[in-house]
């Protein structure tokens, strides 16, 4: 798996026992060819019918036993949903798809998964979110990017940038 590019969706924190958030995802296929698609989750990895492009790679070995657990928690939790799970799309052609994140237990959720696209390739998404307390503040800041100015050391005082927080808790 470590060979497969990957990237991060951070989903966000939420919190616990409220309506679950979902976000749409659009895959886009460029190809003149239709193509299918599916989302492996690492028990799904786990089965004997590992992917061509894994045929050398020690999945089991890959995760660390407490990362393992983890991973199992979420998954078997259902705190993550990928639906549809697996599709076609036509030649240039587009799909949706909604990502749920259920927020049942306090703390930070990882889950990895593989988009595996049928003779195509494969990215390794991990999907990440908190799950907190409704009441107890949690500021997060709201842009993913944040673009500051170049600050030279010896500016004294220094420039003020102003970074957007919003409390994602609703407390305080």
């Amino acid at each position: 798996l470590r060979h497969l590019q990957s990237f991060t969706l951070d989903c966000g924190a939420f919190p616990m026992g409220g309506v679950p958030p979902y976000f749409t995802l659009t895959l886009h296929n460029p190809a003149p060819v239709d193509v299918s698609f599916r989302f492996l989750t690492p028990k799904k990895l786990s089965l004997e019918d590992i992917p061509l492009w894994a045929d050398d790679l020690d999945i089991q070995g890959q995760m660390q036993g407490s990362e393992e657990a983890h991973y199992d928690f979420v998954e078997s939790k259902r705190l993550f949903e990928v639906s549809p799970a697996a599709g076609r799309i036509s030649a240039r052609g587009s799909m949706q798809l909604r990502l749920a994140y259920h927020p049942l237990k306090e703390g930070s959720h990882v889950l990895p998964v593989v988009l595996s696209v049928d003779k195509g390739h494969s990215v390794l998404l991990y999907l990440t979110a908190a799950a907190i307390i409704y009441g107890v503040p949690k500021l997060q800041v709201r842009a993913s990017i944040m673009h500051l100015q170049p600050v030279p050391l010896s500016m004294n005082p220094g420039p003020v940038q102003a970074v957007e927080v919003y409390n994602r808790g609703g407390g305080g």
